[in-house]
């Protein structure tokens, strides 16, 4: 091996090792994931991401009144994206990619660390409320998305007419040829 492949096995080498630390076991990342209660976590993200869809399908429709036929394909789109995301964010598929993450990232004593953090009263409180208040902040966030879909819509429309005014300048000051 010739020395420039050596340095760049070495630049792309864990940064726990580059420290002389010992990377964090696969176990003990599954049981820092279960003590941080990640799946439910997951499962709770779903579901949020079900509630910002339809806030954003509604903001995105503005006052327009949907007819049945209308609302069957806005329902299937919906559906659709929600079985994506189930299959993409499936735990069987989300696990082994964080375990390998922090297996990658954190040293055997940072995860014990947390481990430690997440199992006693103050990290089990953490873990308990953080579901909360990841709702509360994915609703503000849905508000103030909600607030914004008009001004973005205007910007839109006042972008869209400049654009043409731009056309009818360009085609009235070009010079006919014959």
């Amino acid at each position: 091996m010739k020395f420039p492949q050596l340095i760049l096995l070495g630049i792309l080498a864990s940064t726990t090792v580059w420290a002389g630390e010992v990377p964090a076991s696969a176990d003990s990342v599954r049981a820092l994931l279960e003590a941080t209660k990640s799946h439910q976590l997951l499962d709770s993200m779903k579901a949020q991401v079900d509630s910002s869809m339809q806030a954003g399908m509604k903001a995105g429709l503005g006052d327009t009144k949907l007819n049945a036929k209308q609302q069957a394909v806005m329902d299937e789109m919906r559906a659709k994206m929600l079985a994506l995301f189930e299959q993409e964010l499936a735990w069987s598929t989300f696990e082994p990619m964080m375990i390998d993450i922090y297996t990658r990232n954190f040293s055997q004593k940072e995860v014990d660390s947390m481990l430690a953090f997440y199992k006693s009263e103050t990290g089990s409180a953490v873990v308990a409320k953080m579901p909360l208040v990841m709702q509360e902040s994915m609703q503000k966030m849905q508000l103030r998305m909600a607030s914004l879909s008009p001004k973005i819509r205007d910007i839109s429309r006042e972008t869209v007419a400049q654009m043409k005014a731009l056309e009818n300048d360009q085609s009235a000051s070009k010079p006919e040829t014959k």
